[in-house]
């Protein structure tokens, strides 16, 4: 069956969609507003690119559809027509197999279609298991992006797409053999892939200590510088130990105007010059020589911390800068209290002092910088090799990714294989059924072979044209005893004589006839979709009935279950055989049935679903709805609009359609009142003039406002002394009155 067709792009359809199509689905509107278009599309619908139908459990099945494309195939390229075969009636025998055959046939058909919903639920299952999977496993990569880790830059070929990013984990998976590393290194490798500079990059210069060194050696700290030993003046100076004492105060004798600046006594006339003697010019030098030391050493450590912070402040990521801070903090400490010691030394040139050696934290710099040297050699090497090292890389990115998703990808490797393992269970049987189906129809086609003939169709045909006076033609066999052809009675063909009441009719009661049958000697059984577009072409009311009639025992075939067709289409723009087909109170709410409303706005078609109701009202109804307002309200319409209403219906529904004449009506034994005869005879009298059709201009009589209510009594008086009440009474919708 057929549940859905999608329309696009075609005719006057831009995007359109029958949807929640059912077993019977009736269609109206208008000519031109693209009914034909859509009994085509299921005809064919490869022709129709843009178009798609949906076949329940994706079964397709076999379309026979009427319409103008169906009347030029079958009755306009030649005067012989193709026999419909249809079973006859020898061997009860093969009759009985026949029918064995269909209901195996259908038994297997019926476990096809129940193996493809099965399998149509698998599937949905399976990618249902897929899209949760994917979502789990896409997180991690969106854990990439959020933390903007360089990591991303070796899955870049699969991180755009998550269906992509999900195929390569479960490939990586099953495949890498790489080591597995941390994230940690793993993001090391990545900056110097992909956010490192590429450049190589010079080695850090070593800062040079060997001044230093030298200095810190000098034995002039450590030595007591004093005055010669060999003077009268020396042994007090040596007891005393104020060396440094009487060579600070010599500088205020020749200030002193030779008086001592203490007990400002005269000074002894030479001690001047012995004072000079004392601190010869070896004091000199050695005092110089600490003088020296104090200004050399500070050239050289102002020197050497100034390279130090300049490594500090440099752009090499590869030095330990933080261990480096500490040891220039450090070295920082110690040279000031080496200077401290010195200034001490110059103060007191007696006494003996000593520096710290700084060599350890020199030589643990020179260890830093060693140790950025190296990494910055392991730089130069990968940028070298840069295009092998992101290819190396690549792969331990994956690893690494499938291990942390190694818990939902066994998830999803259990779930998914039960499901495979089920779906390959599915598509063996339904494979086995389809085997089985396939020897069945086989076997059903040679026993139809056996037993079909075109002459029961023949007949068929020309008894309903004969039961409804279709007296000046037949139909014969043709040429060959498997086609037909159309003569008139005195064995003359037709050629093109037929009105088009006449073709119209007969081509329809071929196609009635093709649906009990085949145009082949096989496929008598199988299941189809029939179609029906606008069969009522150039036929009169009596014929339409008739048309109307068989279409409807067609729905009542498909609702029992006893025919091969499984669902039904009619197209129609005949307001009168749209109702007239839907004529039964049980469809309205037969959720078997589809009402669908087709019409063309500005050259573009618009689908409509009628959900519980008729897409139309025929004119008829309509005006009956009309009275059943007056009835209700006799304020709410006109009454020369009603007086008009009243009679198109007395004319549509006696003469019309009951052929009744209607001045064969007679009210003499209801109405006696003057004013209400005068009502019947203005009625009447307009429908008998003769001058208009049921559906003419409205034919206005002015009257008083009062006597509508008189005018609603004797109409209903009419269809009472016609004994027409019932009729009445279905039609204002009055329940419970004969």
């Amino acid at each position: 069956m057929i549940e859905k067709i999608e329309i696009k792009d075609t005719a006057t359809y831009i995007d359109e969609t029958l949807d929640n199509l059912s077993k019977v689905n009736f269609i109206y509107g208008n000519n031109g507003s693209g009914k034909t278009t859509i009994s085509r599309i299921i005809t064919n619908e490869s022709a129709y690119p843009n178009c798609k139908i949906y076949w329940k459990s994706n079964h397709t099945l076999e379309t026979v559809v009427y319409n103008t494309d169906f009347i030029n195939d079958n009755f306009e390229q030649s005067e012989e027509i193709k026999g419909i075969f249809t079973l006859g009636k020898e061997e009860a025998d093969t009759q009985k197999k026949i029918k064995d055959e269909k209901n195996n046939i259908e038994d297997i058909t019926n476990k096809i279609n129940e193996l493809t919903d099965s399998l149509f639920v698998n599937e949905e299952n399976i990618k249902n298991q897929n899209t949760i999977s994917k979502e789990k496993f896409w997180k991690i990569k969106q854990a990439f992006d959020k933390e903007k880790t360089p990591l991303v830059n070796a899955i870049a070929g699969a991180r755009g797409k998550i269906d992509t990013f999900f195929d390569r984990v479960l490939s990586e998976y099953k495949n890498n053999k790489s080591e597995l590393k941390t994230k940690e290194e793993l993001e090391e490798i990545a900056r110097q892939c992909y956010v490192d500079s590429s450049e190589q990059l010079l080695p850090v210069t070593i800062i040079p200590y060997s001044e230093i060194e030298n200095l810190e050696s000098n034995e002039i700290l450590n030595k007591s510088i004093v005055g010669k030993d060999d003077l009268d003046i020396a042994d007090l100076i040596k007891s005393l130990k104020n060396s440094d004492w009487v060579k600070t105060g010599m500088k205020y004798v020749s200030l002193s105007n030779s008086k001592c600046p203490f007990c400002q006594q005269t000074l002894p006339a030479n001690l001047e010059e012995r004072l000079n003697d004392y601190f010869d010019v070896t004091y000199e030098n050695d005092k110089n020589t600490v003088i020296k030391l104090k200004r050399d050493y500070s050239n050289a450590i102002s020197i050497y911390l100034d390279n130090v912070n300049k490594l500090l402040s440099s752009s090499y990521e590869q030095l330990n800068k933080d261990e480096l801070k500490i040891t220039f903090t450090s070295l920082q400490k110690i040279t000031d209290s080496n200077f401290n010691e010195i200034n001490k030394k110059l103060e007191n040139l007696s006494q003996k002092f000593a520096l710290k050696s700084i060599l350890d934290y020199c030589k643990k710099i020179d260890a830093i910088i060693l140790d950025a040297n190296n990494k910055i050699n392991e730089h130069n090497k990968f940028i070298q090799n840069i295009k092998t090292e992101k290819q190396k890389l690549e792969p331990l990115v994956w690893k690494y990714i499938c291990n942390e998703l190694k818990d939902d990808i066994k998830e999803y490797s259990d779930n998914i294989g039960k499901l495979e393992t089920e779906k390959a269970n599915l598509e063996s049987d339904k494979s086995e059924k389809n085997t089985e189906l396939a020897e069945h129809e086989t076997t059903l086609a040679e026993l139809e072979k056996k037993q079909t003939s075109v002459k029961p169709t023949l007949d068929s045909i020309n008894k309903l044209l004969a039961d409804f006076n279709f007296t000046g033609f037949k139909l014969e066999l043709g040429g060959d005893e498997f086609t037909y052809k159309i003569i008139r009675l005195d064995g003359t063909p037709v050629e093109k004589t037929l009105s088009e009441g006449e073709k119209s009719f007969v081509t329809f009661l071929y196609f009635y006839n093709l649906l009990k049958g085949s145009q082949a000697t096989t496929g008598l059984a199988n299941n189809r979709i029939v179609v029906i577009d606008d069969p009522v072409s150039s036929l009169d009311n009596d014929i339409l009935f008739v048309v109307s009639t068989l279409i409807r025992r067609l729905f009542e075939n498909i609702s029992n279950n006893t025919s091969n067709i499984k669902q039904l289409f009619i197209f129609t723009h005949n307001a009168y055989f749209f109702n007239e087909v839907t004529y039964n109170n049980g469809f309205l709410k037969n959720p078997e049935v589809r009402y669908i409303l087709i019409k063309k706005y500005n050259n573009e078609t618009k689908i409509k679903n009628c959900i519980n109701e008729k897409p139309i009202n025929s004119t008829y109804d309509n005006l009956w709805n009309e009275v059943r307002i007056a009835e209700k309200d006799k304020t709410s319409i006109n009454i020369v609009s009603i007086q008009n209403t009243m009679r198109r219906i007395i004319e549509y529904y006696f003469q019309f359609l009951g052929g009744i004449d209607i001045k064969n009506l007679h009210t003499s034994k209801i109405l006696k009142d003057k004013d209400d005869i005068a009502i019947y005879r203005s009625l009447l009298s307009w429908v008998n003039s003769g001058s208009h059709s049921s559906f003419d201009d409205l034919f206005y009589v002015d009257s008083d406002d009062s006597l509508l209510e008189k005018y609603l009594i004797v109409f209903k008086k009419i269809f009472e002394d016609s004994g027409n009440i019932a009729h009445y009474n279905m039609m204002m919708k009055i329940e419970g009155e004969q």
